[in-house]
């Protein structure tokens, strides 16, 4: 048994999975999506691994190498080993950076997600995972009513504590993880920071993308989830007014 180590771990569940698999009998539809998940986080660390930019970056390879993924029915799981004393901002960038490539490949492949990221005590070996961070990334992502991704409370002070600051007085957390008002399941509400999609189509009605998401593979949308749907449309709609704000166009 590997010993005990600290992680930032990122967990993710389909919604709409159990209509997908009631509505689905072909094998070479399952087989289809399966490969769209079992791909999607190896593909987003592909994405972050060797940017023209940074290729000589030695601290950003280092981190990079060290992000592993696990995809086992409908959740995915990926983490960042870290220090106990906790993450440096490098390995939360890219960690998020992950995150956010997964979420939207996954939304723009008719198969949204919902997810948590959060830090601490996590082991990661072969194909087993256990610790504190994994049980409590599962916990706080069954109370999200919204397909999003939401940094733990925990990691969202963190966070707060160590801004990564892009010019003066001007934080990256800010530009693309900003505090967002969570609806969850009870009817109450969590304020952390959200994973932002900042490479949606600004001028297309974001009630028709999540229905088209949702109802993708010939899954059904219940009255139980029209919540989803709408809470999950208003999501997309901050986006977009929150990088047309931050980003204005050129003119």
């Amino acid at each position: 048994m590997a010993e005990n180590k600290h992680s930032l771990v990122a967990y993710f569940d389909i919604l709409g999975y159990q209509s997908f698999l009631k509505n689905n009998s072909a094998l070479e539809t399952a087989e289809k999506v399966f490969q769209l998940v079992k791909s999607s986080p190896k593909e987003a660390i592909k994405h972050w691994s060797n940017p023209d930019s940074l290729k000589d970056d030695q601290d950003w390879k280092i981190v990079i190498d060290s992000i592993q993924s696990l995809v086992f029915s409908d959740t995915i799981v990926v983490s960042c080993p870290i220090a106990e004393s906790g993450p440096t901002e490098l390995q939360i960038a890219l960690l998020a950076g992950v995150a956010k490539n997964i979420s939207f490949s996954m939304f723009t492949n008719g198969l949204p997600l919902r997810g948590v990221i959060t830090m601490g005590s996590f082991i990661f070996e072969d194909t087993c995972i256990a610790g504190r961070a994994v049980v409590d990334a599962h916990s706080l992502s069954q109370t999200l009513d919204v397909a999003g991704v939401a940094f733990s409370p925990i990691l969202s002070k963190y966070m707060d504590e160590h801004p990564l600051e892009i010019s003066k007085g001007k934080s990256l957390w800010n530009l693309l993880h900003p505090y967002y008002l969570f609806p969850l399941k009870n009817q109450s509400e969590l304020k952390v920071r959200v994973v932002t999609w900042n490479d949606l189509n600004k001028e297309a009605d974001s009630t028709k993308q999540v229905r088209e998401a949702f109802w993708k593979w010939e899954k059904d949308i219940p009255i139980s989830a029209d919540n989803k749907v709408h809470n999950t449309a208003k999501m997309l709609d901050f986006f977009k007014l929150h990088f047309q704000s931050k980003i204005p166009e050129k003119k």
